[in-house]
């Protein structure tokens, strides 16, 4: 189990990738929103887990659309800062790809929001500064949208999943070296399937993706589960059998909630929404469906203080 450096009083920073909290420490603030701290004592140096927002899902017509990445998530030993910033999830996209989520702030401390998810003609752009993965999905095979090359290891995000066209779309990108998962896949087939789930990182997970059942037969979609965090396990996919059916992926969990599930019918009737990303930089669910519906916004960031 690797070791935290508790910093001297000058400010050093001391980043810890093991996803651990050192023992001893007590949770003292949990905080959601942008304010100033006031601490418990005066204490030199503090624990943090500083979470980006989640992105949101992808929302177009007539594609499976894919999850959203969770927020990139920073632990690690930090001089008390007076205040947080906290950044704000990707909101709902319909009939686009989705939206990156806000930069998180303590003192010299960045942790920048998740990738929106892909949608069938568009997936979002690399990026390079430690943004969760993407999601992706489309009626063709098509590749996830890529994660972050951050120059910390640790706190790189993880890619997206593949969308499909038959067969079920691939699941995010997740593991012990991602503080972020990336979004699932989605599908949009005439094949019964299910949408590729969220990535589950170290901390927070992606979004999963959204499937829809284009055929007047009789078939079932399975929108993909949302990928876990830390602090709690990931939503189930939802399920509905029907001609046209049609199912949105669930939101990830954050550091401080899981996300919700999708909505689900018949997708000639109205689009199916995608979950919204758990509390703390859960990544929003694809959404899915023959007209466009919106899609799973990105959770909130947010900011756990041990010391």
């Amino acid at each position: 189990m690797p070791i935290s450096i508790y910093p001297a009083a000058s400010g050093n920073v001391a980043v810890d990738g093991s996803g651990g909290i050192p023992l001893g420490l007590t949770l003292q603030h949990t905080i959601t929103s942008s304010q100033t701290i006031t601490y418990n004592g005066s204490p030199n140096a503090v624990f943090i887990v500083l979470a980006g927002g989640g992105g949101s899902g992808g929302g177009n017509a007539n594609t499976g659309n894919g999850g959203g990445g969770a927020g990139a998530v920073f632990s690690g030993w930090v001089t008390p800062a007076a205040s947080v910033v906290i950044g704000a999830g990707g909101t709902a996209a319909t009939g686009s790809i989705g939206n990156d989520g806000g930069i998180s702030n303590f003192g010299s401390i960045y942790a920048y929001g998740g990738k929106g998810g892909g949608i069938g003609t568009a997936q979002p752009a690399a990026s390079t500064n430690g943004a969760g993965g993407a999601g992706n999905g489309n009626g063709a095979t098509m590749t996830g949208g890529l994660g972050s090359s951050f120059s910390y290891k640790f706190i790189n995000g993880a890619a997206g999943g593949a969308g499909a066209s038959s067969g079920n779309p691939s699941a995010g990108t997740g593991g012990i070296y991602y503080t972020s998962g990336g979004g699932g896949g989605g599908a949009q087939s005439v094949t019964s399937n299910t949408g590729g789930a969220g990535g589950a990182g170290i901390f927070a997970g992606g979004g999963g993706g959204g499937v829809y059942f284009n055929s007047a037969s009789s078939g079932t979609a399975t929108g993909g589960a949302g990928g876990a965090g830390k602090f709690g396990a990931g939503t189930a996919g939802i399920s509905s059998t029907s001609a046209f059916a049609a199912s949105g992926g669930s939101g990830g969990t954050g550091l401080t909630g899981a996300g919700s599930q999708g909505g689900t019918g018949d997708g000639t009737v109205a689009g199916r929404s995608g979950g919204a990303g758990g509390s703390g930089g859960g990544g929003g669910g694809g959404a899915v469906g023959g007209t466009a519906a919106a899609s799973g916004a990105g959770g909130n960031g947010a900011i756990l203080i041990y010391y």
